[in-house]
């Protein structure tokens, strides 16, 4: 038969041949005389098939033989293509494919997240401050505030008088002096290791137009407070 490969057959009992092959085995037949009849290769009326002009004359030549009118209907309830979706109701289609799958997740999804309600696996986290205390924070918010205002090098002048008071402090130097009196006995005191006098690098310190002169400026009094308290 032209179009087919392999053709298949009906064999056993229980229906009445109706369509036979050059081998006279069963290709046709209705089942126990009622108006039920099996086809046994769909490839006689398929797409394959009816390609092939001398398959397509025989598988209308079987449809018109056993039409008992003019109008034929092809029954695809089977193939999901009967049902009308638009009678359906909406929550029915979520149940069916390709729905189905994406449903079932959700449903899973929502068990495991009421299970994690009930249950819960110690004591709950007891909620943090919005604005953490303590000086450290204090000071990084005040520096962030500098930094968004491009301020930054405006600091050199506090951060200068902040350092000769901590030396003073640690080299325990006479509460009488001040000014460049307590400049030049800090100058004098611990190891100087070739820093400038103290005068200097405040200068350079309260005179800084921007960031990195400034980072250079507070380097070098952290070197020279360092070589006078260590």
């Amino acid at each position: 038969m032209g179009g087919i490969d392999e053709q298949q057959r009906l064999t056993g009992s229980g229906f009445v041949p109706m369509l036979l092959d050059a081998d006279g085995r069963v290709i046709l037949a209705q089942l126990d005389h009622r108006p039920v009849y099996v086809l046994a290769d769909p490839d006689l009326i398929n797409n394959q098939g009816l390609a092939d002009p001398w398959t397509a004359r025989q598988g209308w030549r079987i449809i018109d033989d056993l039409a008992t009118t003019n109008e034929i209907a092809f029954d695809l309830t089977l193939n999901g293509f009967g049902a009308s979706k638009n009678a359906k109701h909406p929550l029915q289609s979520v149940f069916e494919p390709p729905f189905l799958p994406v449903t079932l997740i959700i449903v899973a999804a929502g068990f495991l997240a009421g299970l994690h309600g009930a249950i819960r696996f110690g004591a709950p986290a007891a909620a943090g401050r919005a604005i953490a205390m303590g000086k450290r924070t204090l000071v990084d918010n005040a520096a962030m505030l500098f930094r968004a205002a491009r301020k930054e090098h405006r600091v050199g002048a506090a951060y200068a008088s902040l350092t000769r008071d901590l030396t003073a402090q640690a080299t325990h130097a006479p509460a009488r002096l001040s000014g460049e009196a307590l400049d030049q006995y800090l100058d004098r005191s611990g190891k100087t290791g070739g820093d400038p006098p103290y005068a200097t690098l405040a200068w350079q310190a309260e005179t800084a137009e921007d960031r990195d002169q400034l980072l250079s400026a507070a380097r070098a009094l952290y070197r020279w407070r360092r070589n006078r308290t260590r």
